[in-house]
């Protein structure tokens, strides 16, 4: 089986452990100091891209 080439994106990574350390999108934003909206934008890297 071969290795995926993709490199992950660390910050959305980062976004999403947020959620799931907080519990809601919400939460993560406010304990990452920002607004929910950029925080929504930000979280749209981790959504999958059509191949």
């Amino acid at each position: 089986m071969a290795l995926s080439t993709h490199v992950p994106d660390l910050a959305a990574l980062e976004l999403l452990l947020g959620v799931a350390q907080e519990g809601s999108l919400n939460s993560a934003a406010r304990a990452a100091g920002v607004s929910q909206q950029a925080f929504r934008r930000g979280s749209g890297r981790w959504r999958p891209r059509p191949a």
